[in-house]
């Protein structure tokens, strides 16, 4: 297993855009990710096990933070430390002061947050559709800088 920076890495784009789709039915295109991928702030962190990518996290940095768009590992691989990883590996190799997310309130993925040291800091009333619900954004205080 090893954890890799992804964004120079078209044939990984190619590999966690699949598994987004996988996930979430709705991913982002690899035309997106490409796209992405090449603005100067962004951070895309493969997990691979054998050639194959089970677990990414894509987000960007503004000034001494890292804001997560997209974190997800591949359900025969959940709970096994994976996604707290790739936010480790973020931790130590960006210089940032806090990590920041946003994800609905019905995301059972709020308690793993939690317990990584996330915390709720705003409610976006509504924020999402299909269906309807709200947007909760959490953070986590980094002391390591």
């Amino acid at each position: 297993m090893k954890i890799k920076i992804a964004n120079k890495d078209k044939v990984l784009l190619e590999k966690i855009s699949a598994l987004d789709y996988k996930l979430l039915g709705v991913g982002w295109s690899i035309s997106n990710i490409l796209d992405f991928a090449n603005k100067d702030y962004s951070k895309i962190v493969a997990f691979i096990e054998q050639d194959e990518v089970i677990g990414y996290i894509i987000g960007y940095t503004s000034e001494y933070e890292y804001n997560i768009l997209r974190i997800g590992v591949d359900e025969k691989y959940r709970r096994q430390g994976i996604a707290s990883a790739l936010i480790d590996f973020i931790i130590d190799d960006c210089k940032i002061e806090a990590i920041f997310l946003e994800v609905r309130s019905s995301n059972n993925a709020i308690s793993f947050y939690e317990k990584c040291g996330f915390e709720k800091i705003q409610v976006r009333r509504n924020f999402y559709t299909n269906p309807t619900e709200d947007g909760i954004i959490m953070k986590r205080t980094i002391n390591n800088v």
